[in-house]
């Protein structure tokens, strides 16, 4: 029973990994609120380059779970 539980905490994310990404679909949803409702338009190139910069930053900055 111990070996199932250990079997399916290892497929599970860690908390880094699933920070990361959230980071990133918060990113995409400041960018598409932005681009909607602040009458300001942000290229794709530069939303890509934002959603990358924050998951990796959130993904550095988290520790691993235990």
């Amino acid at each position: 029973m111990n070996a199932n539980v250990q079997k399916v905490q290892a497929y599970m994310p860690s908390r880094k990994v699933s920070s990361s990404a959230l980071a990133g679909a918060i990113s995409i949803t400041v960018v598409w609120a932005v681009n909607n409702f602040a009458g300001t338009v942000i290229p794709g190139d530069v939303a890509s380059a934002l959603t990358t910069i924050l998951s990796s930053l959130v993904a550095y900055l988290v520790p691993e779970s235990a």
